[in-house]
């Protein structure tokens, strides 16, 4: 689907977006909660009770047109 398309669908206001992830020490690989969040404090308060328990380490990451990146650790 072209990029076009899917910018006509979307609605106002999707980007930025926020996502909590959490640190699998396992795999050493981030794992994101799949679901999408308006605010970094959304995503906190409602991706920590999403995340497998005795999950030590969590970070929310923002998601704009340019990219992601981390907010906090």
């Amino acid at each position: 689907m072209k990029v076009s398309t899917i910018n006509q669908r979307r609605q106002s206001g999707y980007y930025p977006y926020y996502k909590a992830q959490w640190w699998d020490a396992m795999n050493l690989a981030w794992h994101d909660v799949q679901a999408r969040y308006a605010t970094a404090e959304d995503a906190i308060n409602h991706g920590l009770p999403q995340f497998p328990q005795g999950v030590l380490h969590h970070r929310v990451m923002e998601i704009t047109r340019q990219g992601r990146r981390p907010l906090a650790s």
